[in-house]
């Protein structure tokens, strides 16, 4: 979701190949698929363009399969379940409250840990993840979403008392050209190991 130019995915793509390579396969051996989706439909075509530019949709060595939607992420996911979802969406997002959330019943199941507050979208954006992650979500998202109170406290005590969160890497301020906020990335992970349950790594 929020998938922009496609930075996201190309590395993804590039971080399997080297790996498999580094295994001793070759790109014949990389079985992959790669959805994103982008609610501006001229950065998606640009998003769509930078995967045909890095091989990755047209590539005909690799078992790779690629898509780009268009459309909003929050209101109409349309990218199927994946092992791993990977997003830096856009920060303190306003327009997605109750509201606006609840209208569509199938959405329902997405926003299951509650709504968020209208003027900030990032637990939205992480329930979406999570709704449809089989294995684990990292996301890049702003460090308020960690200590503010209200209905994103809310989500965010059920989501920690479902042991569901595996990291918070706090990260330095002016990291991102368009703010000079401090951001984390939240690693969540359905399938803990047994010695990680009930346990949150933070790295700063």
């Amino acid at each position: 979701p929020a998938a922009g130019s496609g930075a996201m995915l190309i590395e993804a793509f590039r971080y399997v190949t080297n790996k498999v390579i580094e295994n001793g396969g070759s790109i014949e051996d990389v079985d992959l698929e790669l959805y994103g989706q982008e609610r501006n439909e001229i950065t998606a075509i640009i998003a769509k363009l930078n995967l045909i530019l890095n091989n990755i949709i047209g590539n005909t060595q690799a078992s790779l399969t690629a898509n780009i939607f268009i459309g909003d992420s929050l209101l109409n996911p349309r990218f199927p379940e994946a092992d791993y979802i990977l997003s830096n969406p856009p920060w303190n997002q306003d327009g997605y409250g109750e509201e606006v959330l609840s209208k569509d019943p199938k959405l329902r199941e997405i926003y299951r840990y509650g709504y968020p507050p209208n003027s900030q979208a990032d637990w939205a954006w992480i329930q979406l993840m999570l709704a449809y992650a089989r294995r684990k979500v990292g996301i890049v998202i702003d460090s308020g979403a960690l200590f503010r109170g209200g209905k994103e406290k809310n989500i965010r005590m059920k989501i920690v008392n479902e042991d569901l969160i595996e990291a918070v890497i706090l990260l330095p301020e002016k990291l991102f050209y368009n703010t000079q906020a401090p951001g984390v990335i939240i690693v969540f992970n359905k399938n803990k190991p047994p010695e990680r349950k009930g346990k949150i790594l933070f790295i700063n």
